[in-house]
């Protein structure tokens, strides 16, 4: 069974760290179960899980969630195209990006998707003391999946 954890780094425009993780380990959707399903036994794969995606909506993940609801798409915290790093041997993989906030938002949960709209929904992780971000603050999401 796989397993992932999210990881969020903040630092102020002055490069200080405001807000440092925790891991944390978060909830794979059905809807990702299946995606996975597909990707290890089907002959039509479905597209890789590269995208985050933020929101501010602070409702509790839940394994049929499909979207994000309310999902961040202004203040420089729009859906994005992760980078990808695996060490061969090894049993995890991460994707991360580091976002630049163009406004005030607080982050309450984060997603990872297969597409840059739309798409599935694989994994989803709340903050578990949700950080708010201003103007020039850079907010690092990593995460790491374990298989």
């Amino acid at each position: 069974m796989s397993k992932s954890a999210f990881y969020t780094l903040i630092r102020d425009r002055e490069g200080r760290i405001k807000h440092d993780g925790p891991y944390r380990p978060n909830l794979r959707t059905t809807a990702g179960i299946d995606w996975q399903s597909a990707v290890m036994g089907s002959a039509s794969q479905p597209a890789a899980m590269r995208y985050i995606a933020l929101t501010a909506d602070s409702a509790a993940p839940a394994a049929g969630d499909t979207t994000l609801a309310s999902e961040l798409t202004t203040s420089g915290m729009s859906r994005v195209l992760a980078t990808y790093a695996h060490t061969a041997g090894a049993n995890t993989f991460t994707q991360s990006n580091t976002f630049t906030a163009t406004g005030t938002v607080t982050i309450n949960k984060e997603g990872l998707f297969n597409a840059s709209s739309a798409g599935t929904l694989g994994f989803e992780s709340a903050e578990p003391s949700p950080p708010t971000l201003v103007s020039g603050d850079t907010l690092t999401e990593t995460i790491t999946v374990t298989f």
